[in-house]
């Protein structure tokens, strides 16, 4: 890739009150993405996340994970690294976690701008880590809180998104509500002065407590994919088209 040409976008996703569907939604932005011929590339950077490799059906399959990158600093190539990641069926691929082994400050945003270097479009499964979060905000284009009808939980997304309007003011942010109702989402987005993005319905498919759950974004057809392809559409395709 020219390394003249403009980073590709990179949304950055994090769950207010450990909410996995951030988890979710990033998996599905990407192979939403990947579906529709993009070369789309996940970074998961919460190691107590469970794994996103996981969600992508990938948890078996070689390939790079977070402790091969941690043993060296500086840039990092981009398509050398991208070719070495585990690799979805949809094309997406995914830099993974293995365990718990905590990522070093600077490393994710090397990571991230390898992945944007080579791709066209880097999605970020933030932790709840202001480090890891405010390292990732620095990055972002555009940044997703996932959050829930519970006042615990709101509580913490405005904790969440003044954060990020206090280290990144110029970044766009918006607020996704799961498993709810779009009456009860639009309730919630009139009491915020952030945007509501889209409601992010439970999906039974989805549910990793089955043998076999479906892959995030992997059905055209599904709500969540649907949900995916709104976002991709208003935060990138729109925004590239303003600008």
């Amino acid at each position: 890739m020219d390394t003249t040409a403009p980073l590709a976008p990179c949304l950055a996703v994090v769950g207010a009150g450990g909410s996995c569907g951030a988890s979710t939604l990033a998996t599905a932005l990407t192979v939403t993405a990947a579906r529709a011929g993009w070369s789309a590339v996940a970074v998961d950077a919460d190691p107590w996340g469970g794994g996103l490799d996981n969600l992508f059906d990938l948890a078996a399959d070689p390939g790079v994970r977070w402790p091969d990158l941690l043993g060296s600093d500086g840039a990092l190539p981009g398509q050398p690294l991208l070719d070495r990641l585990p690799s979805a069926e949809s094309g997406a691929r995914v830099v993974a976690c293995d365990g718990p082994d905590p990522i070093p400050p600077g490393r994710l945003s090397e990571v991230v701008a390898a992945c944007r270097r080579a791709s066209d479009l880097v999605v970020v499964d933030l932790p709840r880590d202001l480090v890891l979060v405010g390292e990732a905000l620095a990055v972002a284009t555009a940044l997703i809180v996932v959050t829930a009808p519970d006042r615990r939980v709101l509580v913490v997304t405005e904790q969440l998104v003044g954060y990020a309007q206090a280290v990144e003011p110029d970044l766009p942010v918006g607020f996704v509500v799961r498993d709810t109702r779009e009456h009860v989402a639009q309730q919630i987005a009139r009491l915020s002065d952030v945007p509501l993005l889209g409601v992010l319905p439970h999906d039974r498919k989805l549910d990793q407590r089955q043998s076999n759950p479906a892959v995030p974004g992997s059905s055209a057809r599904s709500a969540v994919s649907a949900l995916a392809a709104s976002l991709l559409r208003d935060l990138i395709v729109e925004q590239r088209l303003a600008s």
